[in-house]
């Protein structure tokens, strides 16, 4: 069960052989005399009813754990530890466990040791940001699926162990969801829906409403979460917006993106398990696609030998309070190192202020724009001076925290509240908000400008109402994309006037990436004839701001017409300059052969290199980023 299904079968025929084994010992053992048999069985039962206990003592003591620190590790370490003997232990002795006389153990409690395994793994992801934990966990949810473990719950007429299935199945859900694995989730959800409505129909129960939610959030989850179908891919081969490194190097000295905040509190944004559809995405476009022979690492670790991430350090908060997101961002300070920067992204209903003119005060720190609602504020305009938007998150909230380095993503349709905050500090900080005015025939499928920051090809696809592609389109739009991007990058980080932070930021991979879609997304609204006519609220914003002259520059409009002539809607976007994008498609030609040229070299010298250890997984800004589009 640790690594893929032929490594499940494997485990099996161990599990099988360690069960044959027993059966063997128990066979020759009753060769002596009967009592001695029997109190070994005993003692067999009792040690399990043990390991039983104290994993669960354990288990329910991991709610309690602070979510940041290093203090939760050793406890989690030491719940893996117990389940790892557990589920052990009753493999070696399931003969005699299963043994009526004896004990008589069921298949649900076999099931239930594995959930709970899944589980660990799962909540070790989202501590971690590692993504072969979810991989594990994804491995032990599996297996309960196939071999049943769970299927004579019903005939116990036990309403608790059939709420046991459900609950595990919702989770299956969402481990699946975060693994793309989309024709499981559709299978899942419809085995899901038949054990929703037969454990309403048996037992009548009080939760029945509870579970007729969950059951709506998932299908009005799945009907906007891909909105683009690329109609001949196989089922086999799950689409990932994950970022995708094609060579790694060593990031000693660089700076790195190392703690992330995701809030979400829109209150009528889709979501499923606390996950709104835009921290559902952005945190996928937070991890690393793990490298296909990269080796699996799943061994917990402990708290004197922590190993070098490659994700961020995420942490997702849905609906806080004030207070809430204030400890968590000081601790996330806290934890920072002073080459490092914090992502904070605030997805949320915006907070405007009303009566009167700004005061100095306010105008100074930064309240009088109003902010974002937070918790279960709603999001209406708040009085000024009112104690109802104490709870409220405003520009001048995040200053203290601007003493070390920053990069802030806000959606809102109050975003540009942020973009006068002084830099007081003197420290790299951006902002990237959205476009404060909404399109209500695109945001039904989730905000655009996250959409475009998750996955700019299928956030074209979507401002364009392209709602199926082929494969072999998506691959050219792709690849020319990404080779778009690029040169935008290199336009970038020699354009005069651009802010530092721009270039600072763009040393690092995921900071990069979304600086590069945030372009594209100005660029593609500014184009769409939809959005041109009307005023910048349509349109993203940063602070500081780019220069007109770079959002201009026919290298960055370049992929908008490329791609809107190969999906063969151009008649929605502004005439081009014709000569204009002639000489970019020229210039990138020339680039495209010189970095051929160039790669070429680079691999022919690196062939007598010695191969870079797995630690290096963190890709400095020297490495050749894939875009993912």
């Amino acid at each position: 069960m640790e690594s893929s299904s032929g490594q499940q079968g494997a485990a099996a025929a161990a599990a099988a052989g360690a069960a044959g084994g027993t059966q063997a010992a128990v066979a020759s053992t009753s060769a002596g005399p009967q009592g001695t048999v029997k109190d070994a069985n005993q003692r067999i039962v009792q040690e399990y009813f043990a390991l039983v206990e104290k994993s669960q003592q354990l288990f329910a003591g991991l709610r309690d754990l602070p979510q940041f620190g290093r203090h939760w590790q050793p406890y989690f370490q030491k719940t893996f530890e117990i389940y790892t003997k557990l589920w052990k232990y009753q493999q070696q002795h399931r003969a005699v466990l299963e043994n009526t006389a004896v004990y008589g153990l069921k298949r649900w409690e076999i099931g239930e040791i594995a959930s709970k395994i899944g589980q660990l793994y799962y909540h070790y992801y989202l501590r971690t940001s590692e993504t072969n934990y979810i991989e594990e966990s994804f491995i032990f949810y599996e297996a309960i699926r196939q071999r049943d473990y769970f299927k004579d719950v019903f005939d116990t007429k036990n309403a608790l162990l059939v709420v046991k299935k459900l609950r595990y199945y919702a989770r299956f859900i969402v481990v699946c969801l975060l693994l793309n694995r989309r024709s499981l989730v559709q299978l899942l959800v419809h085995e899901l829906h038949s054990l929703v409505d037969q454990y309403i129909r048996d037992f009548k129960p009080a939760d029945a409403p509870a579970w007729k939610l969950v059951l709506d959030e998932i299908s009005r989850f799945l009907q906007v979460d891909c909105p683009l179908e690329i109609t001949d891919r196989s089922t086999d081969s799950p689409m990932s917006n994950r970022l995708k490194v094609s060579s790694v190097a060593a990031t000693e000295g660089k700076m790195r993106l190392q703690e992330v905040i995701l809030v979400g509190n829109y209150q009528n944004q889709v979501k499923f398990s606390e996950l709104t559809l835009d921290m559902f995405r952005i945190m996928q476009a937070l991890e690393r696609e793990r490298l296909p022979n990269a080796p699996r690492g799943t061994e917990i670790e402990t708290t004197d030998k922590p190993k070098k991430r490659s994700n961020p350090h995420k942490f997702l908060l849905h609906r806080p309070s004030f207070s809430q997101l204030l400890v968590f961002l000081s601790t996330a300070f806290k934890e920072l190192n002073e080459n490092n920067a914090l992502l904070l992204y605030l997805s949320a209903d915006g907070l405007h202020t009303t009566g009167g003119e700004p005061d100095n005060i306010g105008a100074d720190v930064g309240y009088s724009r109003g902010g974002i609602s937070l918790s279960d504020l709603a999001a209406e305009a708040v009085p000024k001076n009112s104690s109802e938007g104490s709870n409220g998150f405003y520009p001048a909230d995040i200053l203290p925290f601007t003493r070390k380095k920053m990069f802030v993503i806000v959606e809102s349709n109050n975003s540009t509240c942020f973009q006068a905050l002084p830099n007081v500090f003197g420290k790299s900080v951006l902002f990237l908000m959205s476009p404060t005015a909404k399109d209500p025939a695109v945001e039904t499928r989730g905000n655009v400008f996250t959409l475009f920051l998750y996955s700019p090809l299928v956030a074209f696809c979507t401002v364009t109402g392209k709602t199926t592609v082929s494969q072999d389109a998506w691959d050219k739009c792709s690849k020319t994309l990404d080779s778009s991007l690029d040169s935008i990058q290199k336009l970038l980080t020699t354009f005069e006037g651009v802010a530092p932070a721009f270039q600072y930021f763009g040393e690092e991979d995921f900071l990069q990436s979304f600086i590069l879609r945030f372009i594209f997304c100005f660029t593609v609204l500014s184009l769409h004839t939809s959005y041109n006519t009307k005023d910048a609220d349509s349109r993203p914003s940063s602070h500081p701001a780019l220069p007109g002259a770079f959002l201009s520059h026919p290298s960055v409009s370049a992929p908008v017409y490329l791609l809107a002539e190969a999906l063969g809607v151009t008649s929605q976007f502004k005439e081009k300059d014709t000569t204009a994008l002639h000489n970019a498609a020229a210039a990138k030609e020339a680039g495209h052969h010189t970095t051929t040229t160039t790669t070429t070299t680079t691999t022919t010298t690196t062939t007598t290199a010695p191969s870079s250890s797995s630690s290096s997984i963190d890709a400095s800004s020297s490495s050749k980023v894939s875009r993912n589009p």
